[in-house]
């Protein structure tokens, strides 16, 4: 009993001036780093990305990140339109890849993989389709500026002509 006693008498004033260190907390850091926090925060996306329910392909998966990344790099540039995503399930890291609407485009995409990653295999999960989305829209933005300038310029003519008249 005596030793705890005589060990806590130590320890206490030790703690105590622990405690009363600088408050909060310092963090020290590169300015390069704030500027593209900054950066970062002010950049507007390309694209829209929207989520639907589609396809994927699982090629590869490993405990070991650099190894899934390696097979990534190898298939991008064997198919560099085909998106690639990493995701991480402990403690696996899986390569998966494609945004496929339907199981048909994925069915015909993995007969291309069959040599490669045999033991690859299609999965139903979320999908992003960001290309489709923005291609509708430009299309549509694109139409509403025709109407907007054909517009403009049958109101133009139609003041040029009553200007003559007078």
């Amino acid at each position: 009993m005596k030793n705890i006693l005589t060990l806590s008498l130590i320890l206490l004033p030790f703690f105590l001036l622990c405690q009363e260190e600088e408050e909060g907390l310092v963090i020290i850091q590169d300015d390069k780093i704030e500027s593209l926090v900054k950066k970062r925060a002010t950049t507007k996306p390309t694209h829209k990305v929207v989520s639907s329910e589609g396809f994927r392909l699982q090629l590869v998966y490993s405990t070991k990140k650099d190894d899934v990344n390696k097979e990534r790099i190898k298939f991008i540039k064997k198919f560099p339109k085909i998106e690639t995503y990493v995701q991480y399930d402990a403690p696996l890291f899986f390569l998966r890849v494609g945004d496929f609407k339907e199981k048909e485009d994925a069915e015909k995409f993995s007969k291309e993989l069959l040599k490669k990653y045999p033991e690859h295999f299609i999965f139903k999960t979320s999908i992003n389709l960001p290309f489709e989305i923005e291609k509708k829209d430009t299309l549509d933005s694109k139409k509403k500026n025709k109407k907007k300038n054909k517009e403009k310029k049958s109101a133009n003519n139609k003041k040029k002509t009553i200007t003559k008249k007078k």
